[in-house]
C-alpha cells in the first residue's frame, strides 16, 4: 500500500510509531584535536525512543533545552534520518522512504514551527505562502482552487473573513494571526499527523490560549499532534499524554493528569515542582535541581540522570533503567525509567 494512501486504522495501530530511534551528530573538532588527529566528538541526541501517537491524539514532549525533543519531532517526520530504530506510518516502515516515496508522504505529514516571525516568507502574501504547498504537490490544480482553498483553511484558523487576510504581507499580522497563516498553512494538504514545535512559546499570554484550543480542535477532528514544549503547564492543560526527555531518553510516560498528579521520576518531580500553578495544595517540599545539564557528548553512566538526582544511590552510576510500569497493571500505560519504581 503507498504511504499516500489514507486507510482507517484500527484502535491497535498508531498513527505515527517511533521504535527505539537514534539520532547521531557528529561535532566538527577543534583546530587543536585535528592536529593531534582526534575526531569530532558523536552525540546522540535521541538515544533509543520508542513513542507513538494515535489518530485524536496529543502526546506533548517535554524536558529542557537540549533534551531532545525537536530532534525526535524531526524524526518522525523524516526531517532526519535515524541512525538506529525505525518510524512507521500509518503502520507502514517508512524509515528509509526516499525520493518521490518521500515527497509524497510529506502530504499527510507537517510541521508547525515554533516562531512564526520567521517561519512567513516576509515578501510574500498571505494568499502565496498558503498556496505554496498546492504548486508544489498538486501541480495540475487551478488557482481558483487553490484560492478557495486557502480560504477554507483561513476560516478553518479562525481567520475571517478569510478575504481580509488573503493580501496581506506577515509584518502587517499580529503574532497570533502569523501563527494562525502558519497553522493554516501546514493544514493545506489535509494532514494526518502534525508536529507542533513549541508552537507558542513565541506569542503573549494574552493568545496562547487560542492557539493551544485551535490545535485542540484540531485534535478533535482526528489529527494526531506531537506537541513539542517546555511549558508543563500547557501539555497538563491540552494534551493526552506527556512524555517527559532528558538528554535524548524518554524517562516517563503516562496520560497527562497521572504524570502531574503522581510522577514517579524524579526528574518528571522536580519539573512539577518549579512549575507555578500546578496542583500547589499537594506541593510539600520545593525540590531545585543542583548542578548543569552534563554535556551530551559525555553522557554519564548508568542513569543519566544520577549525577543531578536528589534519591540517587549506589546502584545509579552503573545501571542504565529502561521504562517500566509504576505499578502493576500499567504496562504501556504509566511508566518510567527509575530503579525506584516498579
Amino acid at each position: 500500500m503507498s504511504v499516500t494512501e489514507t486507510p482507517p486504522l484500527d484502535a491497535q495501530t498508531p498513527l505515527i510509531e517511533l521504535c527505539s530511534v537514534v539520532a547521531r551528530f557528529h561535532t566538527r573538532a577543534s583546530l587543536l584535536a585535528r592536529l593531534r588527529r582526534r575526531p569530532g566528538a558523536t552525540i546522540d541526541a535521541v538515544a533509543g525512543v520508542s513513542i507513538a501517537v494515535a489518530a485524536g491524539e496529543m502526546l506533548a514532549l517535554v524536558g529542557e533545552s537540549g533534551s531532545g525533543k525537536t530532534s525526535t519531532g524531526h524524526v518522525a517526520l523524516r526531517l532526519l534520518d535515524p541512525a538506529e530504530g525505525e518510524v512507521r506510518f500509518q503502520g507502514e516502515d517508512v524509515t528509509r522512504v526516499g525520493g518521490r516515496r518521500l515527497r509524497r508522504l510529506r502530504r499527510p505529514m507537517q510541521l508547525i514551527y515554533q516562531d512564526p516571525y520567521e517561519a512567513l516568507d516576509p515578501r510574500c502574501r498571505v494568499s502565496t505562502i498558503l498556496q505554496q504547498p498546492l504548486v508544489v504537490q498538486e501541480r495540475g490544480l487551478g488557482s481558483a482552487e487553490r484560492m478557495r482553498r486557502a480560504e477554507e483553511a483561513l476560516e478553518r484558523v479562525g481567520l475571517t473573513p478569510p478575504q481580509a487576510f488573503m493580501r496581506r504581507l506577515p509584518h502587517e499580522l499580529s503574532g497570533g494571526q502569523r501563527q494562525r497563516v502558519a497553522i493554516a498553512a501546514s493544514l493545506m494538504l489535509n494532514p494526518r499527523f502534525v508536529v507542533a514545535d513549541e508552537p507558542v512559546s513565541m506569542l503573549d499570554v494574552s493568545v496562547r490560549a487560542g492557539i493551544m484550543a485551535l490545535l485542540g480542535r484540531l485534535r478533535d477532528e482526528g489529527m494526531g499532534i506531537l506537541l513539542i514544549t517546555h511549558d508543563l503547564p500547557t501539555a497538563a492543560r491540552y494534551a493526552d499524554r506527556i512524555a517527559v526527555m532528558y538528554l535524548g531518553r524518554v524517562v516517563e510516560i503516562g496520560p497527562a493528569e497521572e504524570v502531574i498528579a503522581s510522577p514517579q521520576h524524579p526528574y518528571t518531580r522536580a519539573l512539577v515542582d518549579v512549575t507555578p500553578g500546578l496542583d500547589p495544595s499537594k506541593r510539600t517540599e520545593l525540590r531545585i535541581l543542583g548542578g548543569e545539564v552534563p554535556d551530551a557528548a559525555n553522557v554519564p553512566s548508568g542513569c543519566r540522570f544520577h549525577p543531578r538526582c536528589p534519591v540517587a544511590f549506589e546502584a545509579c552510576p552503573t545501571t542504565d533503567p529502561a521504562l517500566r510500569p509504576v505499578a502493576p497493571g500499567k504496562e504501556g500505560v504509566h511508566e518510567a525509567a527509575c530503579l525506584l519504581v516498579g
